[in-house]
């Protein structure tokens, strides 16, 4: 009898022990899934904070393109608007100088000598009375 309690007492601690076993394999198993739940939420965390940085990143550069934009548009226009004018001065001043020019000759041609006199007279005796 006492080989079949030994026995008996030996299938016991050796099922007493696949029991522990098997509990510390499951407690191991949830240990591993909590790690890779962890790791699976880590990792999100990194590829929504990648996505984020990008569209900050991608916001930026469109900002910074636009006011390079416009910062060139706007030194466009103020040299086009610098040789307008420019070109508006050239031109009037051609425009005087050929008026000038032209009322010289026609006046040449109307004034006698003695219109010249009287309008230097007149010229001088209004730098008198201005004086």
């Amino acid at each position: 009898m006492d080989a079949l309690e030994a026995r008996a007492q030996q299938i016991e601690e050796s099922l007493s022990k696949a029991e522990k076993v098997t509990a510390e394999a499951e407690q191991q198993a949830e240990k591993n899934e909590e790690i890779l739940q962890s790791a699976r939420k880590e990792a999100q965390d990194i590829v929504a904070q990648a996505r984020e940085a990008g569209d900050k990143l991608k916001q930026k550069l469109e900002a910074d393109g636009k006011d390079q934009y416009d910062n060139m548009l706007s030194k466009a226009q103020e040299q086009i608007d610098a040789e307008k004018q420019k070109a508006l001065s050239e031109i009037k001043n051609t425009v005087v100088e050929i008026a000038l020019q032209a009322s010289e000759k026609v006046i040449k041609r109307n004034l006698t000598d003695a219109d010249n006199k009287k309008m230097i007279e007149e010229t001088v005796d209004e730098f008198k009375q201005a004086n």
